[in-house]
């Protein structure tokens, strides 16, 4: 029978009996086809700012789509570990916002794309049963194909959606006829063309890269545009190859998070380079010159030994035989300035930091407060933490945190039935049988907790918080199989238990996503070692959030009331491990909408008192929908947590597991100090003279 492959629902109904490994071919090979929209923009930006925010994209959204390339064309290599922290970095560009708005919906689709294709790398080479690893990866290479389809859709015709369904097609063939995807990754990416062996949106999105990178000289980006056109290279007949060769592919993909994170000190042009290194570019004449003026302009400033302002640097540098263009001076004093190279005291007047002290007693720092506004709310933004698959989301609903349950539809609802019912069942029989046997009163709340995760109906059915009340079931019956432990239980408790065991993990492979909080929870790194302190940290936040319930919907009660259950519930050592870390994810998605909401509230009221539009135009893009500011009380709790955070004792255990972002929040809105500000705002209100009625 041919293959037609015209929709979502067609490609994944395809791969459903097929190997894991075709999956991600297919979900790589998806994200690759539309990586030329994140490039094609460079430059356009408004501002400096927005231009790096740009630049940070395509970093995270090209080492996205390597790993994923390298892990098909390298199976040997063991990419997991590598692909989902990938995966995170490029779900977290998809917050970056972006000068142009049209540009924003198709470079974000494709960063989508890429996120999705190293999902599926990362389920393909998990460690999971066939089943899991299967449904996870296929689900994933839709998501892939569905943001490819949606970056067509922001910027393309129908015409050209087509096609990609076409390219999809001809890939599903290319295995079904071959019987492997292996060899796929040497297979051109487009099936049709003009003579150069690609769509022309594609050429003319790569080619207007290049006359970027040439007319700005930035030669550290050309490895990005000679990596991509080697998998797509020009001309019919020619074959895909890697650029670097296998030695550099394995090297750059397995490099660490750290490698790959733009730092203050370490810029996407810096770690361009030492990916130049690896794969054994040499710097050209024109970078070779570039920094010579930037270790220029650090002399000049330590030989001056006083601070000196931008026209005094440019006269300086108008005597050389070939002076630096006025924006080449500009640049390099802002990257020396925020690289803490050379101190900025005010607007334009600069200082070595070797005479900063000695020489500069008697010039008080100007701090312009829009600029330190604006310089916060960059740093709020750049630290949104995403939500992540956990027994709870959070929203902001009329003022207030709201809870919203991850109740998501299974992949097959006949099956899932089949196996719920046939949970439900088996738990409550085991539960009487146990509540007759006088049995260990730690296995009796394992099966209770897992019967209350088990509804009547399907639809009711929360995921993820079967997933970490199932925990402590499989860690009885590891802890009871001997003969000794079913002694303390009843004959045939372990066989029960087991069987038990089997039917609630055959229930969670109908909901792929359970691998993503798996995912997530394995990145947090909660070990026997550190979970007492995570755990005391987890317990310390729920606590003020208690506290201040008025901050809270009803639902977003009930859920911190359920995780703080959940951490005060006697678990095997193992279990209690990963219930921990499931409970944290949570607590972090709830801190990520109230800090967000909090500093809403913060940076309107200042925006407000500067007459500024600062924060006005980054809004719309971080905080969602119409305008929901946290109600007092909301904004007193981020307020006390924020404290909390940034206190010299408190939290240092919870923010080493994946909650610097948070804690970098924490750390704007203390100084800001929003507790206090409310608290005039209050006064003020009140002191206020009612008008005539």
């Amino acid at each position: 029978m041919a293959v037609q492959i015209t929709s979502e629902e067609e490609l994944e109904g395809w791969l459903q009996d097929k190997p894991v490994e075709w999956a991600q071919s297919i979900a790589a090979r998806a994200a690759l086809r539309v990586f030329p929209f994140v490039l094609r923009d460079q430059g356009s930006q408004s501002s400096r700012k927005a231009l790096e925010r740009s630049q940070g994209l395509t970093l995270l959204v090209f080492r996205a789509n390597f790993i994923s390339m390298a892990a098909g064309k390298y199976p040997d290599h063991d990419m997991e570990d590598a692909a989902l922290s990938a995966r995170s970095a490029a779900s977290a560009a998809l917050y970056a916002p972006t000068a142009d708005h049209d540009m924003e919906d198709a470079a974000r689709s494709a960063s989508s794309a890429a996120s999705s294709a190293a999902l599926s790398t990362a389920a393909s080479s998990a460690a999971l049963s066939t089943a899991a690893s299967a449904a996870a990866s296929t689900a994933a290479a839709r998501s892939a194909a569905s943001a490819a389809l949606s970056t067509a859709g922001s910027a393309l015709s129908a015409a050209y959606a087509a096609a990609l369904w076409r390219s999809f097609e001809a890939d599903c063939v290319w295995m079904e006829a071959h019987d492997d995807s292996g060899g796929l990754i040497g297979q051109p990416l487009w099936p049709e063309g003009d003579a150069d062996g690609m769509p022309d949106w594609v050429k003319q999105s790569l080619d207007r890269f290049a006359a970027y990178l040439e007319g700005e000289r930035k030669p550290e980006w050309r490895l990005i545009l000679d990596w991509y056109r080697a998998l797509v290279p020009m001309g019919r007949g020619a074959r895909p190859h890697s650029a670097f060769g296998e030695d550099a592919d394995v090297e750059i993909a397995l490099k660490p998070k750290e490698f790959w994170t733009v730092t203050e000190d370490r810029s996407a042009k810096q770690i361009l380079r030492e990916i130049g290194d690896i794969v054994g570019i040499k710097p050209s004449e024109g970078q070779k010159d570039e920094e010579s003026w930037t270790s220029r302009i650090v002399q000049f400033f330590h030989e001056n030994k006083a601070p000196a302002t931008l026209d005094e640097v440019r006269e300086h540098f108008s005597h050389f035989d070939k002076p630096p263009a006025d924006t080449t001076v500009r640049g390099r004093l802002s990257d020396l300035a925020s690289r803490g190279d050379l101190i900025r005291l005010k607007k334009s007047l600069y200082v070595h930091p070797d005479w900063h002290e000695a020489d500069t007693e008697a010039i008080e720092p100007e701090v312009d407060a829009a600029e330190a506004l604006e310089a916060d709310i960059r740093t709020a933004v750049e630290n949104i933490e995403p939500q992540v698959p956990a027994a709870y989301r959070f929203e902001i609903r009329d003022g207030k945190i709201d809870a919203v349950p991850q109740l998501d539809a299974a992949k097959d609802s006949e099956g899932a039935g089949f196996f719920l019912e046939e949970a439900r069942q088996k738990s409550l029989a085991l539960k009487e049988r146990l509540a007759r046997s006088n049995a260990d009163p730690l296995v009796c709340a394992s099966i209770e907790a897992l019967f209350s995760a088990l509804p009547e109906n399907l639809s009711d059915l929360n995921p993820y918080s079967l997933r970490s009340k199932s925990h402590g079931l499989q860690a009885a019956a590891t802890a009871f199989a001997t003969d000794q432990g079913e002694r303390e239980l009843f004959e045939g408790a372990i066989a029960a238990l087991i069987d038990l065991s089997e039917t609630v993990q055959d229930l969670q492979t109908f909901y792929p996503s359970i691998l993503e909080m798996d995912q997530a929870r394995h990145q947090l790194n909660v070990t026997p070692e550190n979970v007492e302190a995570v755990a005391d940290d987890a317990k310390s936040i729920l606590e003020m959030a208690s506290e201040k319930m008025s901050a809270l919907s009803d639902r977003a009660q009930g859920a911190i009331h359920n995780l703080a259950e959940l951490l005060s519930s006697r678990l095997h050592p193992s279990a209690w491990v990963k219930v921990v870390g499931e409970v944290t994810l949570a607590i972090r998605n709830f801190l990520a909408k109230l800090m967000t909401g909090a500093l809403d509230f913060v940076f309107s009221e200042r925006s407000k008192e500067l007459r500024s539009e600062i924060w006005q135009d980054v809004r719309p893009i971080v905080v969602k929908g119409p305008r929901k500011v946290l109600e007092t009380g909301g904004v007193l709790l981020s307020a006390t947590i924020a404290r909390w955070f940034v206190g010299k004792e408190a939290g240092r255990d919870i923010v080493q597991m994946g909650f610097e972002r948070i804690f970098r929040q924490s750390e704007i809105l203390d100084k800001y100090n929003a507790e206090d500000s409310i608290s005039e705002k209050s006064k003020d209100s009140n002191e206020r003279p009612k008008q005539p009625s």
